[in-house]
């Protein structure tokens, strides 16, 4: 049998590895031990049981993240939210004012979904709180405002101080003959209202739906569209000024 030269056995023996010199030992212990380290990584991890629930930690993880993310915003929105606590969702609240035939007669429409402002001043706005419309109805101002953040939360807080759920369904004062008389309706989803009325009395909290209507009728856009009526407001403060001094 004819001997095979030095290379060919180099070659039968490690292959064609781009040298002409066999490993040596430490080579060959350095060239495994990589080997056996890229195996490693192929083979799954030891820990199959925290592989398994990571992803339930993960969705645990922004579960919190997300939970206190809204207790922050129910937070800060305490103040913006309408809480009349009367057994149904309030969604709107329509309030009708008049006084002495021939006087002003005053529609505030709160619209707690849109959180908006609509404001009307005329004559024959309570003949429609009655029943059909009438023809006879004249508009001396009229002014609507969706609110902002600030305004809208200043809204909110003064509708909840009025703690409507402790209120009469009527109000009067019989001694007095000519007077004020008004009419708040607070209307659900449901069709369902609930009403409350008065005669020259109110309930105790009713400052602060007055504190509403004063809130419109100072606000810049409205002066601006009704200076005339500014001008009254302002006398009237001034007199009331004088008359409690």
């Amino acid at each position: 049998m004819a001997m095979m030269s030095i290379e060919t056995r180099r070659t039968a023996a490690f292959g064609t590895m781009g040298t002409s010199a066999p490993m040596s030992p430490t080579t060959r212990r350095r060239r495994w031990n990589i080997g056996t380290r890229i195996e490693d990584c192929r083979k799954p991890p030891k820990e199959q049981g925290t592989m398994k629930i990571m992803p339930y930690i993960i969705l645990g993880s922004v579960a919190s993240v997300l939970l206190i993310g809204c207790r922050y915003a129910r937070h800060n929105n305490s103040g913006s939210d309408v809480q009349l606590n009367v057994g149904e969702r309030v969604v709107a609240i329509r309030y009708y004012e008049f006084g002495r035939p021939g006087d002003d007669e005053d529609y505030l429409e709160i619209d707690i979904q849109k959180k908006s402002l609509h404001y009307e001043i005329g004559r024959g706005l309570w003949a429609v709180s009655l029943g059909p419309k009438y023809d006879t109805v004249e508009v001396e101002a009229k002014f609507s405002r969706v609110c902002n953040d600030t305004e809208w939360q200043f809204v909110a807080s003064n509708l909840n101080a009025m703690v409507v759920s402790e209120w009469k369904t009527r109000y009067a004062n019989d001694n007095v003959m000519d007077g004020t008389f008004w009419r708040l309706k607070l209307c659900t989803g449901t069709n369902f209202e609930r009403e409350y009325s008065g005669a020259n009395a109110w309930p105790e909290r009713f400052y602060y739906f007055r504190a509403i209507k004063r809130f419109i009728r100072n606000h810049p856009a409205f002066v601006a569209a009704y200076p005339e009526i500014a001008e009254k407001d302002r006398e009237f403060k001034e007199w009331l000024e004088r008359f409690r001094d």
